[in-house]
């Protein structure tokens, strides 16, 4: 018995590792297609904005999630076999993220040039931070289903939600970086954040365990 657990879990480790693999290693592609373009179209000035804007985007999302995805894989791992406590985890966590990603949308939202000229040295980018506060609650949610799909070892459809969300991006940053410029970059990598919630959405709501009330629990 306990040999056959090690052999199991073996295997679910192999396997993860694999995708895994698969969905960083196209992440990395992605990034360096998008620092291509960006040097070609903008210079390197544009490949400094765009990650200090990367930056600052990631600690704003830590912010508006609060810090709680690594907590909500854990405990839907330990709980995905109890529906009640799958339901009160993910409804908690959705709650708490709404509030975070308010909270910190309002405070972008009103303090929208101060910061573009404390991150960028100049008001140019004002709007592209609203931007963001507009679209922050999108990226928080997106992180919750992710960290939903990954509590329940959904390890391909977590791949997959990673893989179409990176090439996405991507082609939303070449065709708007070769339209606009470093704004168009700045307003893909925003807006992107936003459209693969809607992806992470249908994986998760395919799922045979996830019920759309599990949010309002």
């Amino acid at each position: 018995m306990i040999k056959a657990l090690k052999n199991i879990a073996r295997t679910d480790l192999i396997k993860t590792s694999f995708f895994t693999s698969i969905a960083t290693l196209v992440k990395i592609a992605a990034a360096f297609v998008l620092n291509k373009v960006v040097a070609v179209y903008v210079g390197p000035m544009g490949i400094a904005v765009v990650g200090q804007f990367n930056n600052f985007f990631g600690i704003i999302s830590t912010l508006g999630t609060g810090g709680i995805n690594n907590g909500v894989i854990k405990y839907i791992a330990e709980n995905r076999q109890s529906e009640s406590n799958t339901k009160k985890i993910i409804s908690t966590a959705f709650l708490f993220m709404v509030f975070c990603s308010l909270l910190a949308a309002a405070i972008i939202f009103l303090f929208a040039g101060y910061l573009s000229n404390l991150i960028f040295k100049s008001q140019e980018y004002k709007f592209v931070l609203m931007l963001v506060a507009v679209s922050l609650l999108f990226a928080s949610l997106n992180t919750l289903l992710m960290s939903v799909l990954n509590g329940h070892k959904e390890i391909t459809k977590y791949t997959w939600a990673n893989i179409i969300s990176s090439l996405l991006i991507l082609i939303l940053s070449v065709v708007l970086g070769v339209a606009y410029q470093l704004q168009g970059v700045l307003i893909a990598l925003v807006v992107g954040q936003s459209v693969v919630f809607f992806i992470t959405l249908l994986f998760v709501l395919n799922c045979s365990w996830f019920k759309i009330n599990y949010f309002f629990e």
